[in-house]
């Protein structure tokens, strides 16, 4: 009966302790799924300044009027233009990148959302015209 008795008085222990070593596993387990949630965002971002940038040198090797239209989600990153220059920016500068042509737009900054790139000629130079479709 004795040996009983000691088991009793030692399973609320044993319950709290699981308790504190479950709420641990918890809320390491939600930080993972937050961190790969941001990395996933991050990596899409990345993918479509990727296809940006590619679109963009398609349409430097093509001639006057071409166009294409790209569709880029970037989260909460933007894509910044000048220039020649084009940068990705979540949180800091994540990439950057010289094309072959000017790129302009009638804001400097990119969102999430389709945009149609088209081969433009100003006087005797050529660009590349961003517009949100």
């Amino acid at each position: 009966m004795r040996r009983d008795s000691r088991g009793m008085e030692s399973l609320p222990v044993i319950i709290m302790i699981g308790a504190i070593l479950a709420a641990g596993t918890v809320s390491i387990g939600i930080e993972a799924i937050s961190r790969a949630q941001r990395m996933s965002s991050q990596r899409r971002a990345i993918e479509s300044f990727n296809l940006f940038v590619e679109q963009s040198c398609i349409l430097c090797a093509g001639g006057l009027g071409d166009s294409r239209l790209v569709d880029i989600e970037l989260g909460d990153g933007l894509i910044v233009l000048k220039g020649n220059i084009v940068q990705l920016l979540i949180g800091g500068t994540v990439r950057s990148e010289v094309l072959p042509l000017p790129i302009l737009a009638s804001e400097n900054e990119l969102r999430s959302g389709i945009y149609l790139l088209r081969v433009c000629r100003e006087g005797s130079g050529f660009f590349i015209k961003v517009e949100r479709a």
